[in-house]
């Protein structure tokens, strides 16, 4: 589950609304653990 400030971030930055943030957040964090760092 994302971080509250990080929630609210989204929301401020992007003009999303609370779902649509956290989905996001979801969906950024799916790809980061699919795609390993390159370094």
């Amino acid at each position: 589950m994302p971080s509250e400030c990080e929630i609210q971030r989204i929301c401020r930055e992007t003009g999303m609304d609370r779902m649509q943030a956290i989905y996001h957040l979801r969906a950024r964090a799916e790809l980061l653990r699919r795609m390993p760092p390159r370094r």
